[in-house]
């Protein structure tokens, strides 16, 4: 439809840029997490 870009250019004018959060960058800090809440977990 039309409505799509019209609200899509008022959203994007209205707020400010999101900076990026590079979360691939801090893909091993996230598997060492999951790995160590995995390893005290009681439910296996």
């Amino acid at each position: 439809t039309v409505a799509l870009p019209i609200i899509t250019a008022y959203s994007l004018a209205r707020h400010e840029p999101r900076e990026p959060k590079r979360l691939y960058e801090r893909r091993e800090e996230f598997m060492n997490l999951l790995k160590n809440e995995y390893e005290k977990s009681t439910r296996r």
